[in-house]
């Protein structure tokens, strides 16, 4: 993965593209008979992330709204396969993941082709996990392509982000 800065633009440019990545959204009749809102499945091959949306925002209504992310692999995997097939594949594999659930009355189903990384920007070096690319005005690029494609990837940029703004106050500030 490389880094252009140029004067009016950046762009993280990764040899091979980013990954695809799929995302289906079930809709079903009588709401879903889960209390929880959302679950993070870190060792499932297919899902990574189950979200009830009905249930995050606290509504209760006459249909569950559930939306499904896929795991990096499987999307690696799974880029170039017919979508009908792909969804196919989830759907059953969200079948056997929660055979409580009703059977979904639709089935929305969408690949990605900017979403998640493989590689984030190497710079082991520096154990960089932002960059800067402009000091007055301040301007930060930062995210989980400078550290891992995951949660803690996004708060690990998020924390290198907050010391370059507290250093850059501190200095400001003398």
């Amino acid at each position: 993965m490389r880094l252009n800065i140029g004067d009016q633009f950046v762009e993280i440019v990764d040899e091979n593209g980013r990954i695809e990545i799929y995302d289906a959204a079930i809709f079903t009749v009588p709401p879903l008979p889960a209390s929880w809102s959302a679950k993070f499945l870190p060792h499932d091959c297919v899902i990574r992330y189950v979200a009830i949306q009905e249930n995050k925002i606290g509504l209760s209504d006459s249909k569950s709204s559930v939306i499904f992310h896929t795991s990096i692999q499987f999307g690696d995997k799974y880029k170039t396969v017919d979508d009908e097939l792909t969804k196919s594949i989830l759907v059953e594999h969200a079948r056997r993941l929660f055979p409580e659930f009703p059977d979904p009355i639709e089935i929305r189903h969408h690949k990605w082709n900017y979403s998640q990384i493989l590689d984030p920007y190497d710079n082991t070096e520096n154990n960089m996990r932002s960059v800067i690319i402009h000091e007055n005005p301040l301007i930060i690029i930062a995210g989980d392509a400078f550290t891992s494609s995951n949660f803690e990837g996004c708060v690990a940029s998020a924390g290198s982000v907050a010391d370059i703004l507290k250093n850059y106050l501190v200095n400001k500030n003398d």
